[in-house]
């Protein structure tokens, strides 16, 4: 997307954000090989990819720097109208080194949840600055996937998950249904990149595959289930707090 483009909402507000707590970048040669283009100028080229990195959400920005100007710093904002997991920097302003004519480096945007959600599932809207040009906002739309927040060690046993399943009620249940043609160990494969912990898998001749998961959000453990048969995948989790199981039932979903 251009730097200038209308259809994602202005966050100004950078007046002091070069002045903030700063991160250093981390550098490399080459730009990684799923990360699309985010925005593209006579300046930037810039990629992006929520991922979680060291046991942390983040995003993984990488600039190719067009100008003959070393490219030594840049400031994030989110755009609180389409955040959709209300979500922040650790910090605003970030250190970098990115050599002139077309030089390539890496940096990692930790994230936190401390802000209200809002606007589409799945969707972030970002505006980035730099001091090579202070005055122009970059402002770009990418997929931001719940499960990169799902935590490590979100194990439970067997009783526990029972326990857990049966004392929340139906009615906090959601449901998400999506036709995906991937067979049983594919699925295994793509849940346990996520931190998905399969704590049962059955045939059901009536339902298909149908796999208990357990995955730890928010520090908490929400449940699920994964019913997999002739291509169609109904996905339901639970928690006492509805918004929860969403959240968690659009990264299985992802």
């Amino acid at each position: 997307q251009e730097a200038n483009n209308n259809n994602v909402i202005d966050i100004f507000g950078f007046e002091n954000a070069m002045a903030a707590n700063q991160e250093e970048v981390v550098e490399d040669i080459k730009v990684p090989s799923n990360d699309p283009i985010v925005c593209n100028n006579t300046h930037l080229t810039i990629h992006a990819n929520t991922i979680r990195y060291n046991g942390k959400p983040c995003i993984r920005f990488t600039f190719i720097n067009h100008t003959n100007t070393l490219l030594k710093q840049f400031a994030v904002r989110f755009n609180d109208k389409c955040n959709w997991l209300g979500i922040s920097p650790e910090n605003i302003t970030f250190i970098c080194s990115v050599n002139g004519n077309n030089g390539i480096a890496t940096t990692y945007v930790p994230l936190i949840q401390n802000k209200d959600k809002n606007g589409p599932v799945n969707t972030i809207q970002v505006a980035l600055r730099t001091q090579i040009e202070s005055n122009l906002v970059l402002k770009m739309q990418f997929d931001l996937p719940s499960f990169i927040f799902f935590q490590e060690n979100g194990i439970v046993d067997k009783k526990t998950f029972s326990s857990i399943w049966q004392s929340v009620d139906k009615s906090k249940e959601v449901s998400i249904t999506k036709t995906l043609s991937k067979s049983v160990d594919e699925i295994k494969t793509l849940l346990s990149d996520k931190n998905i912990n399969i704590m049962a898998h059955r045939y059901l001749e009536q339902r298909g595959d149908v796999m208990y998961l357990s995955v730890k959000y928010n520090n908490q453990a929400i449940l699920g289930e994964l019913c997999s048969n002739n291509g169609s995948i109904v996905i339901k989790c639970r928690s006492k707090e509805t918004t929860l199981a969403n959240d968690v039932a659009n990264g299985i979903a992802y």
